[in-house]
């Protein structure tokens, strides 16, 4: 009698992941979470611990508040968030549609930028602060050196005068 071979092998199942951001428009969703993404992937945030395991080939779908996709993809599970704040999944992006690759680049070029204004408003701070130190606590006058230059600039002021 013929056998039928059977594959014992369990097949990989692909689980599917539906991130429906609040915002409603494409730039707002750039704006919000471009923090969240970075070389390769992006950290999903939920509401509960996820349920996923590490490694796991995971179908992603990004819909606005409106329902409207944004982008879909594939992704592999990267990290875990159990705890702490922010729960979520670390995804790795294996791939993307053609307007996930370009909001992706978004993103990241969003973030880029936002991190430079912040670099660059640090330094500023540090300057202003450095400023502020050299011109209260500058080097002060000994009384007796102070009184000599103030009657010296007073003969400056009458010869001046």
């Amino acid at each position: 009698m013929g056998q039928t071979k059977t594959n014992t092998r369990p097949q990989r199942q692909r689980l599917r992941l539906t991130v429906r951001f609040r915002e409603r428009t494409r730039e707002a969703v750039v704006a919000n979470y471009c923090v969240d993404v970075m070389k390769g992937g992006m950290f999903i945030r939920t509401r509960r611990d996820p349920l996923i395991t590490l490694g796991s080939c995971i179908g992603i779908r990004f819909l606005l508040a409106t329902g409207e996709e944004i982008f879909s993809g594939v992704g592999l599970v990267a990290w875990l968030q159990h705890s702490g704040p922010h729960l979520g999944v670390g995804v790795q992006f294996q791939e993307l549609t053609d307007e996930g690759e370009r909001l992706y680049r978004e993103m990241l070029a969003e973030r880029e930028l936002r991190e430079m204004r912040e670099q660059e408003q640090r330094f500023l701070a540090e300057q202003d602060k450095a400023l502020d130190d050299e011109w209260f606590d500058g080097p002060t006058i000994p009384r007796g050196e102070a009184a000599e230059t103030a009657r010296v600039l007073s003969g400056v002021r009458r010869a001046c005068g």
